[in-house]
């Protein structure tokens, strides 16, 4: 086996200084003609950049990091949904783009050593930016630390409302009031809901959209007709169950896909027609919505382009220090089977 290429080897292919195959290979300002020509001669040569000397020269460590904050009194929802998988896609995509490679870590808000976790990830060198889904309404406890480190971070949507916190915002209430709008647009009155963790922070803002923008056309979804669960299909099944104890709702909106699909699971196991007796409503458009039958008609979180918006503003701001980044996203009404739309004039 030869010898590893090294950057003077690039260097004398390319026909250019060691210093230009360095700003070429980091994404700097080369002429593009000369960035392909240094990367096609990096390729032959089968260069791979020594990441230690790239942090001795140039003070970064060419990783950002991926923290998912979960709760131990709920169901790990890495391992269980399929959500973050399409936000890690994104932000995949952001990093290569970038020629950064990914850090990802889970940890839990009852552990206690989460404020030193953040503190250590500031000072160790190890990342140079981080993203954080923090999930639940909690203190930031960490964001003091983040701010007086340095350190650059995005948080996805936070459950503070602050101009000087960088952040990027799935519009939750947009997409539930979306979902009530349509239930509205079906004369739908007798109507119920089964939503995530009660603290949990996009739990919160989707049922608030729903149930004030039913309330606003007088309609009310009482409290027997709201269940919490836990975003998983198994804690949609009981909350199918324990709705129907009481009543048979025209329709059923579910805060996830995953709740959605045992809702749907249990009116079907009733013999119950969906949509014919009750309609259902999920959310994320995951996997899960186009393949259950009938299919799922959901609110399309645009979850892929989530994940790349927060990992480009996250760029962003390591590029210039004084940027902040304050991003919404809205998502969308997808239309299925389920829940179809309003027949025309059927509000007339």
């Amino acid at each position: 086996m030869g010898a590893m290429a090294t950057l003077m080897d690039v260097a004398r292919l390319a026909g250019v200084s060691k210093a230009t195959v360095s700003l070429a290979l980091n994404g700097k300002r080369v002429n593009e003609t000369t960035r392909q020509h240094v990367l096609d001669c990096a390729k032959k040569l089968n260069y791979v950049p020594n990441r230690i000397g790239r942090t001795l020269s140039t003070g970064k460590s060419g990783t950002i990091q991926l923290l998912v904050i979960n709760s131990v009194k709920y169901i790990n929802f890495f391992r269980e949904i399929s959500f973050f998988y399409h936000v890690l896609e994104g932000i995949l995509t952001s990093a290569e783009n970038h020629q950064y490679s990914l850090h990802f870590d889970v940890k839990n808000w009852e552990d206690d050593a989460l404020p030193a976790y953040f503190d250590t990830k500031a000072r160790d060198r190890t990342i140079d930016g981080m993203l954080i889904i923090p999930q639940f309404i909690r203190n930031y406890s960490f964001m003091p630390v983040l701010e007086q480190r340095g350190l650059p971070y995005v948080i996805l949507d936070p459950c503070i409302l602050d101009e000087r916190v960088n952040s990027v915002k799935m519009d939750n209430y947009w997409g539930a009031k979306l979902v009530a709008e349509l239930f509205l647009a079906n004369n739908f009155s007798n109507i119920a809901m089964i939503n995530g963790p009660k603290n949990h922070y996009d739990a919160s803002e989707r049922e608030r959209g729903f149930t004030e923008t039913l309330l606003e056309q007088g309609v009310h979804v009482r409290k027997p007709a709201v269940f919490y669960g836990d975003f998983s299909m198994k804690s949609g099944f009981a909350g199918m169950e324990s709705i129907l104890g009481s009543a048979k709702p025209e329709a059923v909106f579910c805060t996830n896909d995953y709740m959605a699909a045992g809702a749907l699971r249990c009116l079907l196991s009733r013999g119950l027609r969906v949509p014919g007796d009750t309609a259902l409503v999920g959310y994320d458009n995951t996997d899960v919505a186009s393949t259950l039958y009938p299919q799922l008609t959901t609110v399309d979180n645009k979850m892929y382009e989530l994940g790349k918006v927060l990992a480009d503003s996250l760029f962003g701001i390591m590029e210039d220090a004084g940027r902040r980044a304050q991003t919404v996203l809205r998502p969308d009404l997808v239309i299925r089977e389920t829940c179809p739309a309003p027949a025309a004039g059927k509000n007339d």
